[in-house]
């Protein structure tokens, strides 16, 4: 956070999902430069995490840790191509998970919300119905999805569709945004 209130002039972005976004281009801007023969690019690491983070809250709860072997066959589902073992290697040296012969994590439960709010806002830009995270007949009560989507609306530019359609199904949420 240091880095990102020193890189940005002495201020720190307007809301927790854009801290979130500084902070993990701040530590994967030091990784590509210590791994240049193993890096695989930025929006590649991001999309594989937002990947993961999704399958673990939709699969397994709200878990922050995850057998390494389950973690890797998600990736490879997920995303053809990937190297799941070279993709958890570099981001656990960038710090965003920590991983081990048997098990992966987040380092904070906070990153594992923020890269999970990338794949329900991409979800949701696609068309994909926000109703799946609440209940519509218990959408006041929480399902473990709202600091998620209080983060997927910080990231958008102009919130103002997103905010109405999260209100639509949960205005408890939209009302959480507008007053954090």
């Amino acid at each position: 956070m240091a880095q990102v209130y020193a890189g940005a002039g002495g201020r720190l972005p307007e809301n927790r999902a854009q801290m979130f976004h500084a902070f993990v281009d701040t530590l994967l801007e030091r990784e590509e430069k210590r791994h240049p023969d193993e890096w695989i690019g930025f929006q590649r690491q991001k999309e594989a995490l937002s990947t993961l983070a999704y399958a673990m809250k939709m699969e397994r709860g709200r878990g922050t840790t995850v057998e390494r072997a389950w973690a890797e066959d998600r990736l490879r589902r997920a995303m053809p191509g990937c190297d799941p073992r070279g993709m958890l290697y570099l981001t656990s040296s960038a710090t965003l998970t920590d991983l081990d012969e048997s098990s992966v994590r987040f380092y904070h439960q906070l990153l594992q919300e923020y890269f999970a709010a990338r794949e329900m806002g991409r979800r949701a830009a696609a068309g994909g119905s926000l109703m799946r995270y609440w209940s519509p007949d218990r959408w006041w009560e929480p399902s473990g999805w709202e600091e998620t989507a209080i983060l997927m609306i910080g990231m958008e530019e102009n919130a103002t569709a997103l905010l109405e359609k999260v209100a639509g199904v949960n205005p408890i949420v939209s009302a959480r945004y507008l007053l954090e």
